[in-house]
Parts: C-alpha cells; structure tokens; sequence
C-alpha cells in the first residue's frame, strides 16, 4: 500500500511560542485545567475564532 501523500500545509511546521510572566502562565494554566485542553489546543482554537 502505498503512503498517503500529504497537503503542503501539513507539511508546513506549525510552532507557537508564547511569552507570559508567572501570574500570566498560572492564570492560563487553571483556565486549561478547568476545560481540559491543553494551552496549545487553547491558543490554536484562538487563533482559528480570530481568523474565522
């Protein structure tokens, strides 16, 4: 079976570095925390609302 080829988009390498001070990090943390994602899935379903 051959390999599946992929979209030049998923190819693309998709990092987001955020810079926060403590209280910042904490904050965001407990926010993840009470709806059980992850920070990255949080900023990246920001980013997606921001763009749509």
């Amino acid at each position: 079976m051959p390999a599946l080829k992929k979209n030049k988009e998923d190819l693309i390498n998709k990092q987001i570095h955020i810079r926060a001070n403590k209280n910042d990090y904490y904050k965001l943390k407990i926010i993840c925390v009470e709806k059980d994602i992850t920070i990255n899935k949080f900023v990246r379903n920001l980013i997606k609302n921001a763009i749509e």
